[in-house]
């Protein structure tokens, strides 16, 4: 019927029409999951990170775990700016500098507010009900939040989501950046750039410069990422270093057509990540025993910008070329659940360890504990708090209807998926 087929078109956006990038489903979920390891391994590390003050501490230490969350540590967060900047160039040539910016503050500004008065007070008293077992702090403190100073530098901030308050910079940056250029110039100005003109738009190069960029601002202040350290707004020195993966996304996206990635490509920075990797792992504990700011030797964060860099674009690379036919059903859940796990994960993970504090069991155990049992938790939030609510449409852009409406829209999904082939 024509009317029946209007009304669900309206509903349910024929997203099939477009072509969907599979490999970078996998490599979603693998972030999130990711994620969820590294935070969930944080109490049984051999070599804590320097002014992280968790929820919960173990007597038991892992150094499996402390080797793994380091790993993570490394390349997690670069890798989400490589992405976040390779999209955003996409977005900023689609529609233009204001319709970027309006799309960036709904979709990164939206989030970050709703999850700041929605999932952080929850946070801040598991954190604190936490520290009371922990006897670092008496209970009239959850009261009265008067915290001593070393804790409430733990403590007080947006936590987590200091993610999101960094995207929104580079993003209100790059729209700055287009209307200074246009004020300059009386001249319309292309939302893409010709980075070809650019002696930097050789790979190589870039890639070098970025990591020299990145490992001197972390040589000044390695706790950007050696560490722990967050506040209401962005450090100047964490924007500057996160700058790096987003630009390199952005550069990615506008030169893509000159520089196509290859597997091969993608695989060896994966395997030169892995060298930075050997050769940084004596001179992250020695600095980790004996910190100092800025660092004692250049070679460490320089080693740990290059392993942060190679394995970011490595892993992002393969999901940009490996594209297979289709993905199992867990991998898409996690891929489509992955900001709605950024956001609530936190929390979960923090309560966890409380409770597990009271458990003998092994770390390694725990920890797998925890990480399933947030990773469970977060899918089901998902699935029945989000998915098909106002939350759903405030994160992903789009209200995702009921099974009734899904199965009338589908032959119609199909056939636009057919005259897109």
């Amino acid at each position: 019927m024509p009317g029946q087929n209007s009304s669900v078109t309206a509903v349910l956006p024929l997203r099939a029409a477009r072509p969907r990038l599979l490999g970078l489903d996998w490599l979603r979920a693998m972030g999130a999951v990711l994620v969820v390891v590294l935070h969930a391994g944080m109490p049984y590390l051999t070599r804590p990170f320097p002014g992280l003050i968790w929820s919960a501490s173990s007597p038991q230490k892992s150094e499996l775990l402390n080797a793994i969350c380091w790993g993570i540590d490394g390349f997690i967060m670069p890798l989400f700016f490589l992405m976040t900047g390779y999209f955003a160039a996409q977005l900023f040539t689609q529609r233009g500098a204001n319709g970027f910016l309006q799309h960036r503050l709904q979709r990164i500004g939206g989030p970050l507010v709703f999850a700041f008065f929605a999932i952080m007070p929850f946070d801040l008293y598991i954190w604190m009900f936490g520290w009371v077992g922990e006897d670092l702090i008496p209970f009239q403190k959850i009261l009265s939040l008067k915290l001593p100073p070393h804790l409430g530098a733990s403590l007080w901030g947006v936590g987590h989501l200091w993610y999101l308050e960094c995207v929104l910079t580079y993003c209100l940056a790059a729209w700055l950046i287009f209307q200074i250029r246009r004020q300059l110039f009386r001249t319309e100005v292309k939302y893409s750039f010709d980075w070809n003109r650019l002696p930097i738009a050789n790979g190589l190069i870039t890639l070098t410069a970025g990591i020299i960029i990145a490992g001197v601002t972390l040589w000044w202040q390695p706790r950007i990422v050696i560490g722990f350290r967050h506040g209401w707004l962005p450090y100047w020195e964490n924007l500057m270093y996160y700058a790096v993966p987003f630009a390199l996304g952005w550069c990615w996206r506008q030169q893509s057509e000159r520089m196509p990635i290859t597997p091969w490509r993608a695989a060896s920075h994966l395997v030169l990540a892995g060298l930075a990797l050997v050769c940084l792992q004596p001179l992250l504990d020695a600095h980790l025993n004996d910190e100092t700011q800025p660092a004692a030797s250049l070679a460490t964060p320089v080693l740990f910008a290059a392993y942060g860099l190679l394995m970011s674009t490595g892993f992002f690379g393969l999901a940009l070329t490996f594209q297979p036919q289709r993905v199992p059903t867990i991998v898409t859940r996690l891929s489509q659940a992955s900001f709605w796990i950024y956001l609530v994960h936190h929390p979960l993970v923090g309560l966890l360890h409380v409770d597990l504090k009271l458990m003998d069991w092994s770390p390694e155990l725990e920890c797998l504990i925890t990480t399933l049992v947030s990773l469970g938790l977060s899918l089901a939030m998902y699935e029945v708090l989000v998915r098909r609510t106002w939350v759903g449409q405030l994160l992903n852009g789009y209200r995702e209807p009921p099974l009734s409406v899904r199965k009338q829209a589908a032959p119609m999904e199909f056939a636009a998926e057919r005259r897109a082939a």
